[in-house]
């Protein structure tokens, strides 16, 4: 998707919190309102949605196997390399919403004037430390020391709060070696071998785990929001939902249909999951399943025109 734009960062000084917000001010009205382009004949035929395989997709896996009704919008879910490939199907009118992941989202609005691309919600995820192991290596939690970790930033609340738990674990912290990047980056890295472990958020380490790679560490008591490294707004998001030239009718019913996965019961949600990705529903058992989220009123104020929200 070409230079992913820096402000999207997850950001360590308040200068940069700033620069956040100019840059998706000064996006703000490249939209123009589509709702009035064929109201209703989009909510008659399935939505193409793209997504990237992973069992951070749940909301849509549930939706697109419901039986639905009158007040469901149907789906076909097309699967996607990477949340750039989606994003490019999205551009190109192949598919009407995408999965984008939050680095890439900025770039993908700023690229597409028009026909608009617009936000309508996010898919969520618990924040929590996850440390996880590349998959050929065989360690345990002690015999970290002289191995290449990957952390976010060394100002980041995981960070800190892993050397707190490592130290009382009986490892010392400063002995390992570690190296900093964003969190997309983490898992290709453990897949390219160029890192021994890396220190992540909760919906990477589920990833991670679904590829093979071993947990060592969990602590799902972190909470997002508490430093500068991880913004409450940003910390638990995990995609973004963008969706192309849609009636506003269409769109309140895909938010509407998405919303209600999040009152299916956990085993049901982690079988449909299973079936989708090949993971095995036991490991599936291990971890929190992925909710989605209409934009709130602090993300919309933080994107302006680039939400959607439904006509007043």
């Amino acid at each position: 998707m070409g230079q992913v734009m820096a402000a999207w960062v997850i950001v360590r000084r308040p200068a940069v919190v700033a620069g956040l917000l100019i840059t998706l001010l000064v996006l703000g009205g490249c939209f123009r309102s589509d709702s009035g382009k064929s109201p209703g004949t989009q909510a008659t035929r399935p939505l193409r949605v793209a997504y990237i395989g992973s069992p951070m997709a749940a909301p849509l896996f549930v939706a697109a196997a419901s039986r639905g009704g009158a007040d469901r919008q149907p789906l076909d879910l097309l699967q996607f390399k990477t949340s750039g490939d989606a994003g490019y199907a999205l551009l190109w009118g192949e598919v009407d919403a995408a999965l984008i992941e939050p680095l890439k989202t900025p770039n993908l609005l700023q690229t597409s004037k028009f026909p608009p691309l617009k936000v309508a919600g996010t898919i969520q995820f618990p924040y929590g430390a996850t440390l996880v192991l590349r998959k050929d290596l065989s360690l345990r939690f002690g015999e970290l020391a002289g191995r290449t970790v990957a952390a976010e930033g060394e100002d980041c609340g995981l960070w800190h709060q892993f050397k707190t738990d490592a130290r009382r674990l009986g490892l010392d912290p400063e002995r390992i070696r570690t190296v900093y990047m964003p969190f997309e980056d983490m898992v290709p890295s453990l897949e390219a071998k160029t890192v021994d472990a890396i220190l992540t958020k909760g919906s990477y380490g589920v990833i991670g785990e679904s590829l093979g790679h071993k947990i060592l560490y969990q602590n799902w008591d972190v909470a997002a929001g508490t430093d500068e490294c991880c913004p409450a707004i940003l910390a638990q998001t995990v995609y973004f939902l963008v969706v192309r030239r849609l009636d506003d009718e269409t769109v309140a019913r895909l938010v509407q249909t998405l919303e209600a996965t999040g009152q299916e019961k956990l085993d049901e949600v982690r079988g449909i999951v299973s079936k989708q990705t090949g993971i095995s529903e036991k490991r599936l058992a291990h971890f929190p399943v992925a909710t989605f989220s209409a934009v709130t009123d602090e993300l919309g104020s933080l994107l302006k025109d680039h939400a959607w929200s439904p006509r007043q």
